[in-house]
C-alpha cells in the first residue's frame, strides 16, 4: 500500500511534533530575513566559509527530538519575540530582525536538546 501525503495526513503529523510545527510558522513569519540573510550569504561580502558553518552547526540539531512539548513559558517567550519582529519589521534594519530571529530559534534547538 502507498503512502500520500493527504493534506488531514500531513496536518496531523506537524501537530504529534510540537517542535516541527514552530519551525514551520517561524518558515513562514520570519521569510524576509531568510531572503535578506540568503542574498547576503551570496553577494561575497561575508566570510566564503560562513555556510560550512551554518551547516556544520545543523548538522548538531537533535532532529530526532521535534516531538519534545514545549512549555507554557516557552510560548511565552515565541510570542514576544515575534511581536518583537513584528514591531520593528519595518524600521530596524535586518540585522536586528535576525537577531531575533536567532534568539526564537534557540527557544526551540535549546528545548529539543533539553533532556526529558
Amino acid at each position: 500500500m502507498e503512502r500520500s501525503l493527504h493534506p488531514v495526513r500531513l496536518l496531523v503529523a506537524l501537530l504529534d511534533q510540537p517542535c516541527l510545527l514552530v519551525l514551520v510558522g517561524f518558515a513562514f513569519a520570519f521569510w524576509p530575513i531568510g531572503l535578506w540573510y540568503l542574498m547576503r550569504m551570496t553577494d561575497g561580502s561575508d566570510e566564503p566559509l560562513g555556510v560550512l558553518a551554518l551547516v556544520v552547526a545543523m548538522m548538531f540539531v537533535p532532529w530526532r527530538k521535534l516531538d519534545r512539548l514545549l512549555e507554557f513559558g516557552d510560548y511565552l517567550l515565541l510570542a514576544l519575540l515575534v511581536f518583537a519582529y513584528l514591531f520593528f519589521a519595518a524600521s530596524a534594519p535586518p540585522l536586528l530582525g535576525g537577531i531575533i530571529v536567532v534568539a526564537a530559534l534557540a527557544v526551540v534547538f535549546l528545548k529539543m536538546g533539553a533532556p526529558p
